[in-house]
This record gives C-alpha cells, structure tokens and sequence, in this order.
C-alpha cells in the first residue's frame, strides 16, 4: 500500500512536497460569517484547505489517524501505550507527502500560539496539539506516514493550517 498506488482509504496517490519532519505554519484570513449552504465552518475550512493542497498538484484524502506508541511516565514499571494521532488531510504526490493539521477557530478566540508550541503551563491545551509540539509524537507520525505510503521521511511535510490565531501578538 501507499506511495503511487494509494493509501490506506484506497485513494491513488501519486505523491507531495519535500521536507523532513518539519512543522509548517499557515493562516488563511475567512470570514466567521454562516455559510449558505449546510457545511459547518470547520468543514468548509477544511475543504478550502484541501482545495489549496490540490492547487499545488496534490491528491488529497481525508483524516487519517496513525497508531503511535509511547512509554507511560509511571516511576514503579514500564509501560507502553498506543494512542492514535490524527492528521485532517493527506496530500500526495510523486516527490512528497504532506500531512495537514486544520483547525479553524472561526466564530471563536481562535488558536492560542502557546499551546500549538507547547510553551503554555496549561497542559490540557498542550495536550490537544501533541502532534505538533511533541518532537517524539511528531517523529513517530511522520515515519509511520512515510512507511504506510512508500515515501522516505525527507519526503514528509507536517502542516498546520489555523483560520484564526488567538490575540494580537507577533504570532
């Protein structure tokens, strides 16, 4: 499975930009204002997200979660335990892969910076972007993305797409 002849929900790939596991960040400006038609707010950002990707050549599928293993902190034995990070959006082509983080924020405070980076003390909100403020989290999802689709992990992009950045700040 994956690379050229498709990943795991059967759609063909054929592959996406180069890049080694590095964190991209971008924010597109969208009115909060209701749609016309039944899409909720996240849904058509995500879908105009999926459309930019598709603009850059890519083949776009739909989330896809990746099983990461990960050692518990308990001090008296050791012990692992699986959880599944999800990306939004899958982006392939021939030279990369992309792996899309979209969140939309609209009609909210919006994304708070510190909790994307993990600079917050709030550890429910850092929680809640481990994908991309954990390098291990981080490590584990791209070589598993790079596996499942036939890419080398150069090869992998990890992107997060924000409608809406909380403040006012030099974010």
């Amino acid at each position: 499975q994956g690379g050229p002849t498709g990943g795991p929900t059967g759609a063909p790939f054929t592959s996406g930009p180069t890049c080694h596991a590095n964190v991209q960040f971008g924010c597109a400006e969208l009115s909060a204002a209701a749609p016309a038609f039944s899409l909720s707010l996240v849904e058509a950002f995500e879908s105009f997200v999926a459309l930019a990707l598709e603009a850059e050549g890519l083949v776009v599928s739909s989330a896809v979660k990746f099983p990461v293993r990960l050692q518990t902190r308990r001090a008296d034995h050791v012990e692992i335990q699986t959880h599944g990070y999800e990306v939004d959006l899958v982006g392939a082509r021939a030279d990369g892969l992309v792996l899309a983080t979209v969140k939309s924020y609209l009609g909210s405070r919006g994304v708070v910076a510190e909790h994307v980076t993990g600079t917050t003390t709030n550890e429910q909100a850092r929680k809640r972007y481990s994908l991309l403020n954990r390098p291990e989290v981080r490590g584990k999802v791209v070589r598993e993305a790079a596996k499942l689709y036939g890419y080398a992990t150069s090869q992998v992009q990890l992107r997060l797409y924000v409608g809406r950045f909380a403040g006012k700040g030099a974010h």
